[in-house]
């Protein structure tokens, strides 16, 4: 019996047997022709050796085949699922019920968890994991359980189910929102965010180095941890204490400080006022979030330490509980820390971001290069004379008629007179470019003369200049406003700006008549000027006299200030920074959809931790997670790095110690990773 394997092209008659059941895709080969095959399904191409190997198929890791046997029919079934489940029709279905879990779990409120939107929150779990543990199953049918498991995609996926189905066990929190992560998967599909690639791509690269980084800081934070310990165990819980009445004290010279540390030793550190004493309370600062009493507790005060955020308040408690010696601990964690780690962490992601761009850069050149050679040698039938051949203006003797042809914008309008070509023919030869000498002479209409002249005017370095000036002093209007105007003052103003409307106004006619509507609306800049234009005069003749209290009236208005940046397009050194950024849009705003995504995940599962138990402790505190608005605002602040150590107490206070991880994890996700790729 010979077993065969099935492949994914076009058989012919004089190769490999036939089956009935095999589709018309499909070919049968020995399977010990065969020598190496390639791991992917859809990409890759097989090696063979010997007059029947298929050096040219792609590789389909499908079962071995009987000579007699109707398997090989299962490869087109594997096939046309693959094929379905990369359709863009199943690939925007599943990001549509990516999209709707997600908009399901930023309406959670454990504060109103008895409300209709709640339970059919908690019922829509239900159909959410059917769907994805589905999708699992179609996609290891299709690929095989091996490819399937060397895929990180469907990794993430299978986790998200898992944890979908871990919900149903009492107290278990739900973490489904990382599904969300998935939809990176599908964004390169999309024209306008095909250099999403580029970012994953970075990170997978940069993954083996993430990992050796994260052994080293592993010891860094057991190094420091250690020694924390033996330096500054249980001094952090001493306060002092009213020796009659055992109270703490918490009124000092400066304030109250319910958490003033003291020294236990009459020779160093802070020594209590009066005859108060120095007792051990077991109250750490901040709510217990900062101390040496243990290892766990000694890596988050060192991670609060080297993220620089609110450290001197760890080194002054160590002041007060030892001596000043205790500065050099607490900067060898922030120089180590900071500035060899968590940059280096940053130089890494930064630099296998700077290598994918400029592969891909390469290769998109490539691909140019390989579409433009074909249709530059491709003359559409016309002979390299008729190519070459420039097509004969008007004698000097006609300088009151001006051919068809386009004129350069920097002749003079006697220049622009003469002719742009001249056909030359030696004696006895025949060229294509040969003109009749009779050649009758063309008009030209008066408006083709008064476009010239208006084109070379907007065009001439004098009227630019002039625009320049009307700009600034535009913009000095705009500044000149302040609380107390007179109604005088506010007035003559307000004419200054209608002048200034009507210059910009009468700018943009001139170079729309004399560029021509198709060439002045052909770039952008003079689109973005038109419209600043165009809303000027809305803002000065059409709302003159309404009532500047409603906010879109005053958008409106502020968009006058735009008018600022047209400086950029006659300064030399602003067009090349706004041709720099304009080049880096695509990348920027590819990142600003990934973090973004990121951040309504961590959203969602800071929602699912802490609503209802961060917001009530403290009565109007803004840094919680009851809601998506709040959780959001929450979450970018410890994407930013901005004060992240309140929300470290918060979570502390509302949920315990160890809630503090949540947002140990937003601050090296966000702050340390993805906030540093922009940098590339």
């Amino acid at each position: 019996m010979v077993a065969w394997k099935c492949w994914g092209v076009p058989r012919t008659p004089s190769e490999t047997p036939r089956f009935r059941d095999a589709p018309n895709a499909v070919r049968c080969t020995p399977l010990q022709h065969i020598t190496t095959c390639s791991k992917s399904y859809s990409g890759n191409r097989c090696r063979a050796e010997g007059q029947g190997g298929i050096p040219s198929a792609l590789a389909s890791p499908t079962p071995q085949l009987e000579e007699d046997g109707p398997v090989c029919s299962f490869c087109g079934v594997r096939r046309g699922l693959q094929k379905a489940l990369h359709s863009w029709v199943y690939s925007g279905f599943t990001v549509l019920v990516i999209l709707t879990n997600t908009a399901f779990l930023c309406a959670f409120d454990n504060t109103n968890s008895d409300s209709r939107t709640q339970q059919v929150v908690r019922e829509s779990k239900v159909y959410f994991n059917a769907f994805f543990a589905f999708d699992a199953v179609l996609h290891v049918v299709a690929r095989g359980p091996v490819e399937s498991v060397r895929d990180g995609w469907f990794l993430l996926e299978s986790l998200t189910v898992l944890l979908g189905f871990l919900t149903y066990i009492p107290n278990v929190v739900d973490f489904t929102a990382i599904r969300l992560l998935l939809v990176i998967k599908f964004l390169p599909r999309i024209p306008f965010l095909r250099k999403t690639e580029i970012m994953t791509k970075a990170i997978s690269r940069s993954l083996p180095l993430l990992r050796d980084f994260f052994l080293l800081a592993l010891f860094f934070f057991l190094f420091f941890g250690i020694l924390g310990i033996e330096l500054f165990r249980g001094r952090f819980g001493y306060r002092c204490v009213d020796p009659f009445s055992g109270a703490q004290l918490t009124n000092f010279w400066y304030g109250s400080d319910p958490d003033k540390v003291c020294s236990s030793s009459r020779s160093y550190g802070f020594q209590c006022p009066g005859n108060a004493t120095c007792m051990d309370l077991r109250l750490n600062p901040e709510s217990g979030t900062m101390g040496y009493d243990n290892i766990l507790l000694a890596w988050l005060t060192i991670f609060l330490v080297e993220s620089t955020q609110n450290w001197s308040v760890v080194l002054y408690h160590s002041f007060d509980a030892t001596s000043g010696a205790a500065f050099l601990f607490h900067a060898s964690i922030v120089i180590i820390g900071m500035y060899l780690l968590v940059h280096s962490v940053a130089g890494v992601v930064t630099t296998k971001l700077s290598e994918v761009s400029a592969e891909y850069a390469a290769e998109t050149a490539e691909s140019s290069e390989s579409t433009e050679l074909p249709a530059a040698a491709d003359t559409g039938g016309v002979s390299p004379d008729m190519v070459s051949c420039q097509t004969p203006f008007v004698g000097p003797e006609s300088a009151g008629h001006l051919s068809e042809g386009p004129v350069s914008m920097s002749m003079d309008m006697s220049s622009a007179l003469q002719p742009l070509a001249t056909a030359t023919v030696s004696p006895g030869v025949a060229s294509p470019c040969s003109v009749p000498v009779d050649m009758p002479r063309m008009p030209v209409p008066s408006w083709k003369l008064l476009q010239l002249f208006l084109r070379r005017l907007t065009h001439h370095k004098i009227f630019e200049g002039l625009v320049v000036c009307t700009i600034v002093a535009n913009i000095v209007v705009l500044a000149i406003p302040y609380v107390g105007m007179t109604p005088q003052t506010l007035d003559r103003l307000a004419l200054a700006n209608k002048v200034f409307t009507c210059v910009f106004a009468a700018e943009a006619l001139l170079r729309i008549l004399g560029d021509g509507p198709r060439a002045y609306f052909g770039q952008s800049s003079n689109v973005f000027d038109f419209c600043i234009v165009i809303l000027g005069i809305i803002d000065d003749f059409v709302l003159t006299g309404i009532s500047t209290g409603l906010s879109a009236l005053r958008a409106v208005r502020a968009v006058r200030a735009l008018r600022a940046v047209r400086l950029g397009r006659y300064l030399p050194q602003l067009e090349r920074l706004g041709r720099v950024l304009r080049d880096n849009v695509g990348m920027r705003g590819c990142f600003l959809v990934v973090w973004f995504l990121f951040v309504v995940v961590f959203c969602c599962c800071g929602m699912q931790l802490f609503s209802g138990y961060l917001g009530p402790a403290e009565g109007d505190s803004r840094e919680n997670f009851d809601s998506f608005g709040w959780g959001l605002l929450a979450t970018i602040q410890l994407f930013t790095y901005q004060n992240w150590c309140e929300l470290d107490v918060s979570t502390a206070e509302g949920r315990g110690l160890p809630a503090t991880i949540f947002p140990v994890v937003a601050v090296t996700v966000g702050a340390y990773i993805l906030s540093q790729m922009p940098l590339a």
